[in-house]
């Protein structure tokens, strides 16, 4: 996705923005020069838009804290949606919108740390897979190293 540069008024590709102040995109079409005639051509550009968390928690990055609290509440055992806020609710005293718990259990079904089970009725149950075992380990184990760094330096208070 091209975007202004900062303090820009045109993108890189020739077009005015549109909303300089707050760098906004263009109407998807670049200019482009033909070499054989030396003039300007509209190109339609084709945008794919993507989670990068995805794309992160697949290559071993960071877990968001409501994938973390998710992995933490299917690691006992597989359960459904609603099951999985209210067990948040319990252990963490956060409670996770539809929208913040869903979206989490998507990307975190999208980069194979947990799977859906067969539909229970109305309910879909999620279980943890073994690479989110892993990466719910890895996460508490830089947990871990923080929270120990931390202690340490209060205690020299």
């Amino acid at each position: 996705m091209l975007r202004c540069g900062r303090g820009s008024r045109t993108h890189s590709c020739g077009f005015p923005c549109r909303a300089s102040a707050l760098h906004g995109r263009h109407d998807g079409l670049r200019r482009s020069r033909d070499p054989a005639s030396q003039s300007l051509a509209l190109v339609p550009l084709t945008y794919y838009a993507s989670r990068n968390n995805v794309r992160l928690m697949a290559q071993g990055g960071k877990l968001s804290s409501e994938g973390l609290l998710i992995l933490t509440s299917l690691a006992d055992a597989p359960k459904h949606g609603y099951a999985i806020q209210l067990d948040i609710a319990s252990v963490s005293g956060r409670r996770l919108g539809p929208g913040s718990l869903y979206g989490a259990i998507a990307r975190l079904e999208a980069a194979k740390y947990i799977e859906a089970l067969k539909a229970d009725g109305p309910r879909r149950p999620y279980r943890l897979t073994a690479s989110g075992a892993v990466a719910l380990a890895a996460e508490l184990d830089a947990l871990r190293k923080v929270t120990t760094t931390a202690a340490r330096r209060l205690a020299i208070r």
